[in-house]
């Protein structure tokens, strides 16, 4: 065992068998037909439109296949024949830099490990030199192709999001913003207080030395001083910071420089939640203490737990929980460096930045509107116990879900679920479109507790839909994204076509009340949150374990406790009505009174 407590060199270790450039390469992902996405987009019409509303959709349906579809469906098969990454990449991207919304909150996704005894003991300069090393070796190894591949079912999966990792940023625009990348940067850049340090982590192509970082640390960790709380501005709009950033860049570009091109932001904060909603609150929310145009932000406390906040451009959540594994492997390999000295001098020095009035006023009013945003989203974190045998626990959750929020509502919206794609080069997700006339009939009927023979199997309907659509979307046969590029292709020529101008279209695809994400329980991610994308929405992040699913919900309404508290109530009924057989189901119906 070594000595968890000693200096030394922390190494960049070379996983067995992975050489730089050994990843094999996915198939391209496929363009799906277009008769066949027109025909599952009325199948996800059905059960959430009326029937006036189902003809309207049916006739520009058919109006768009025989008239422009097959011509934008030629077009869309040229770009992808020319496209070096999917015919619908550069599209989805964009869909995410035009947003003009916070990204703190409102675009970035966040998660936490839980970190072991040893490394919760150390102090917290330690805790924070070994963090940043082993998130600066899986930086250089993400670059490199020196990472094992993911894989899944033996088939591997799509590296393509780790080769720009490092050093990526995201940066505001009036209209769109853009992504930047500095290849294997040799700093990362600390936040404490509000101020942003530079701290080297690089030298020659070693990993610095483990205690020199910790010292570094320290002194920034003894910086008493006052700053300009600059990184509220990235919390905010994206238009005013935009002109914010043109503007303070004149006077101030190195200062910019040294945290756009770090390879990613440590975060160092003075709070320790304890509760898994604060925790999540910690890592999700706005603060100034962050940068959120940086791809990956590490959030260290005195909390037992490490944080991730990921700007949601150019990574997906995979990102954090695969930099979760290469974390707690990495701390559990080296050493922690030994404590630097209590009176090793003095604080370092932060950036120093020269803004005019405006500025200054622009990054106050930002502060101001980041307490506000804070104040009113609601967080509830809780986990469902799970005992029911033979049922798939994030489907469960999936359905449990629909049922609680068609009890709270009465009716029900669209929901959103993505999967990734990532047996496919450039990959992403696809959404499933998880509410069906079977998972519809059985909220309707899960609603009268004396009609569980009936609701039996209904349920198992309904999650063999949930499950069967997610097994389209994996398969490269989903249709979000094949329809957005369809409608990008379409705008970019000033094409007016019906299917897109119907209302159903933005109501049926666009951003949904009720949008969810799971993870599996052996993922790396302890926990997982993200905010709701629309005022009247609910974020529901959840992860399936063998005896529990844990969720994570977010709201700006009000309603919240009772979506929570229905969810809760439906998981184990759903997962108990899927397990029964019909025999078991005769013994549990109601006698009739």
């Amino acid at each position: 065992m070594p000595d968890r407590t000693s200096g030394g060199q922390f190494r960049l270790e070379r996983p067995p068998g992975a050489a730089g450039g050994d990843w094999v390469e996915p198939p391209r992902l496929p363009i799906p037909d277009l008769e066949d996405t027109c025909r599952h987009y009325l199948e996800i019409a059905e059960p959430l439109s009326t029937a006036a509303e189902l003809a309207r959709t049916s006739a520009a349906v058919s109006a768009f296949l025989s008239g422009p579809g097959p011509a934008l469906q030629a077009q869309l098969h040229a770009l992808d024949a020319r496209a070096q990454t999917s015919f619908v990449h550069d599209f989805w991207c964009d869909v995410y830099l035009r947003n003009r919304a916070p990204l703190a909150i409102e675009q970035n996704v966040a998660g936490g490990v839980a970190m072991p005894q040893e490394w919760c003991r150390a102090p917290r300069a330690v805790r924070a030199a070994s963090v940043a090393l082993a998130v600066m070796d899986f930086m250089v190894k993400a670059s490199l192709g020196q990472l094992p591949q993911d894989r899944e079912n033996g088939l591997p999966l799509c590296m393509l999001q780790y080769r720009g990792l490092s050093g990526s940023v995201r940066i505001p625009g009036a209209d769109v913003d853009s992504m930047r990348a500095d290849p294997l940067p040799s700093h990362c850049i600390v936040a404490w207080r509000g101020a942003f340090f530079p701290l080297p982590l690089l030298r020659e192509g070693r990993l610095e030395d483990a205690a020199a970082v910790a010292e570094r640390i320290g002194a920034i960790l003894r910086w008493q001083g006052e700053t300009t709380r600059i990184g509220a501005l990235t919390a905010g709009e994206r238009v005013p910071w935009a002109g914010l950033r043109d503007r303070i860049a004149a006077a101030n570009r190195p200062q910019l420089d040294a945290i756009e091109t770090a390879a990613f932001a440590l975060c160092i904060d003075e709070d320790a939640p304890d509760t898994a909603a604060g925790r999540a609150a910690c890592w999700l929310m706005a603060s100034a203490n962050r940068w959120f145009d940086k791809t990956i932000q590490v959030i260290v406390s005195d909390s037992d737990f490490v944080g991730c906040n990921i700007e949601h451009a150019s990574a997906d959540g995979f990102l954090g929980a695969r930099l979760a594994q290469h974390l707690l492997g990495f701390i559990a390999r080296n050493p922690l460096p030994r404590p630097p000295a209590i009176d090793a001098g003095a604080g370092a020095e932060p950036l120093r930045w020269q803004l005019d009035e405006q500025a200054v006023n622009a990054v106050e009013n930002a502060e101001r509107q980041m307490r506000r945003a804070n104040q009113r989203l609601r967080i509830r974190a809780f986990d469902v116990p799970s005992r029911s045998r033979g049922v798939r626990g994030d489907v469960a959750a999936q359905l449990a879900i629909q049922v609680a929020y068609f009890e709270l509502m009465g009716q029900m919206h669209p929901v959103y679920q993505p999967v990734h794609m990532r047996h496919f080069r450039a990959g992403r997700t696809e959404a499933v479109r998880p509410v069906t006339a079977a998972t519809l009939a059985f909220c309707r009927q899960a609603a009268d507790p004396a009609h569980e023979r009936a609701a039996m199997p209904l349920a198992r309907r309904a999650m063999r839909d949930i499950a069967g659509r997610a097994s389209r979307c994996r398969a490269g046969r989903g249709i979000d994204r094949h329809m957005l590029a369809l409608y990008y292709l379409a705008v970019g020529q000033g094409l007016v076509i019906d299917l897109f101008e119907d209302p159903s279209y933005y109501r049926l695809m666009g951003p949904s009340i009720v949008c969810t994400s799971s993870m599996a329980g052996a993922a790396g991610l302890d926990s997982f949150a993200f905010g709701p994308v629309r005022p009247d929405g609910f974020g529901i992040a959840y992860i399936a374990y063998r005896d529990r699913t844990a969720f994570c919900v977010t709201a700006w309404r009000s309603d919240l406790d009772a979506l929570c508290e229905g969810v809760g109530q439906a998981l184990p009924r759903v997962a108990r009505l899927a397990a029964l057989r019909p025999a078991m189901a005769e013994r549990a119906e109601p006698v009739s009174r």
